[in-house]
């Protein structure tokens, strides 16, 4: 299976690639291959991420990526929706439901 990275992940990614590469451009780059690679994983079986109905519909999945939270909804093709610091408080993100 296929995935898209939507607008506000790519946001997330880009910010968060910065900040990282500020102190350690070289882990960043690393950081952002371990990423890709765990969106390919993902893709691959979508059905593995966690469900929080207390946060989203059953479509949605979260999957914990280091020190990070992977928001994405199981569609063909797979939807990269959010990449969230884990120690953010989530209820109140907006995660942008919507086709991007």
């Amino acid at each position: 299976m296929l995935y898209i990275v939507q607008g506000r992940a790519r946001t997330d990614i880009d910010h968060i690639f910065d900040y990282i590469a500020k102190d350690n451009p070289v882990y960043a780059c690393r950081w952002l291959d371990k990423l890709y690679s765990c969106f390919d994983l993902l893709a691959r079986f979508p059905l593995m991420g966690y469900v929080r109905l207390d946060l989203a519909d059953a479509s949605f999945r979260f999957w914990p990526f280091g020190r990070y939270l992977i928001l994405y909804r199981v569609t063909a093709p797979l939807r990269i929706v959010r990449v969230l610091s884990a120690y953010r408080k989530i209820s109140g993100v907006n995660f942008c439901f919507g086709v991007q």
